[in-house]
């Protein structure tokens, strides 16, 4: 999936307003070092770094693809790997377990669950107090 694109309203809001600077005058000096062409300059720059963001953001992304795929292609080595030793040396081989398999020997066997159920401690408690 991939991550979201920066977008700025701060620069969305200086885009008209530098459209209504260069409304007024191309070459408008409002003092203080403020100029359209300056502002407008300010404004390409956070363009600029906006787009350059995005595509450093794309470039992640098919980084990210690329090791999602890897991840997948080992984890289907990985279990092809396990399958041939089981097959070559057996389930129950010491070189099953050496590669990450467990032993038939070593699995756990469950328990049916039993149908009887235990006295509440309630009703232990009862019978003791009378």
């Amino acid at each position: 999936m991939g991550r979201r694109k920066k977008t700025s309203p701060t620069l969305l809001k200086a885009q008209k307003r530098l459209a209504g600077l260069r409304s007024i005058g191309i070459k408008l000096d409002l003092g203080n070092g403020i100029t359209t062409a300056s502002f407008e300059k300010e404004v390409t720059d956070l363009s600029q770094a906006i787009l350059k963001y995005n595509e450093l953001l794309g470039a992640v992304d098919d980084a990210a693809n690329s090791i999602e795929q890897a991840e997948q292609n080992l984890s289907i080595s990985s279990e092809n790997v396990l399958m041939s030793v089981k097959i070559k040396y057996g389930k129950d081989s010491s070189q099953y377990e050496v590669v990450g398999g467990t032993r038939l020997r070593d699995r756990r066997r469950r328990r049916p669950s039993s149908t009887e159920t235990r006295p509440a401690a309630s009703a232990t408690l009862e019978s003791a107090i009378a």
